[in-house]
């Protein structure tokens, strides 16, 4: 998968997961219930001694397995917006970072006008504060960008998540109709439960790893918060109170250059550069 977030993809997988929860509801409150019925009522239920006890028993295993996977599926859709909502304030703090590098290319010292048409204290002054802002700035660029990829980073992992899991769903379900087909022709139950799985194609393997996923996502998540609140804890590049231990954005220092009369006397604050 790419370093980017898919949004219509994702949704599509959302999409599918609401579906499968309609689906097993309607597996659990009609189909299976209408299988076993149907399994009853072969004429060789009642022949094969212990067959009715095995379907029902078959049957009532079913219900079992659809209710917990029902259950599961829920859980999981109270959080399957998550990778979508994380992936959505990662392209807001993109859009934030490029704003903040606007600001600090329009007041790049090398880009100025003001130190090249002008000198003097006040222009000498100017510069530093310009210094001092941008440097500022660029650290909330770092923040903006730290904010994003990790974000995003763990958007990908829930999209990695849901995907395994539509997937394993989607596994199950297709086990799960081929499955009451046999119960409500009474046959499945002679091979017992147990064979259900063999059908569902699902393997352990899969299981572990779709485990193995749902770890690294919670993991993700937990890594992009540490390297989030490490980022906006970081206060290089801004100025610290001495007295609160506050800490504040760089002060303008407009005190030193906000005197704006211009003298020819090669003494004043702000004098027109005589190399320009």
């Amino acid at each position: 998968m790419s370093n980017e977030f898919d949004s219509a993809a994702y949704q599509q997988i959302w999409d599918k997961l609401v579906g499968y929860a309609q689906d097993v509801d309607t597996l659990f409150a009609q189909s299976a219930p209408n299988a076993i019925n149907d399994g009853l009522n072969t004429p060789y239920a009642d022949w094969i001694p212990g067959l009715a006890n095995l379907i029902k028993t078959a049957g009532r295993k079913m219900l079992q397995a659809l209710k917990w996977l029902w259950e599961k599926i829920m859980d999981l859709l109270e959080g399957v917006a998550a990778p979508l909502f994380m992936a959505q304030r990662a392209f807001e703090w993109s859009d934030a970072k490029g704003a903040f590098a606007d600001i600090s290319s329009a007041i790049n010292p090398d880009l100025l006008l003001a130190p090249k048409e002008w000198k003097g204290d006040a222009a000498d002054e100017y510069v530093k504060t310009v210094g001092s802002q941008r440097t500022a700035i660029g650290k909330m660029e770092e923040i903006c960008e730290t904010c994003r990829n990790h974000l995003i980073a763990a958007a990908i992992a829930g999209f990695v998540l849901y995907a395994g899991v539509a997937s394993v769903v989607a596994q199950f379900l297709t086990a799960v109709a081929v499955e009451l087909g046999l119960i409500a022709a009474g046959f499945t139950a002679a091979g017992g439960f147990a064979a259900f799985w063999a059908t569902t194609g699902i393997t352990a393997a899969e299981l572990s790893a779709a485990a193995g996923v749902a770890v690294v996502f919670v993991g993700d998540q937990t890594k992009a918060w540490n390297d989030i609140d490490a980022a906006a804890n970081n206060n290089s590049g801004f100025q610290k109170d001495p007295d609160s231990g506050a800490v504040n954005w760089p002060d303008p220092n407009t005190k030193y250059f906000d005197d704006a009369s211009v003298d020819d006397d090669n003494e004043s604050k702000w004098r027109l550069n005589p190399d320009k």
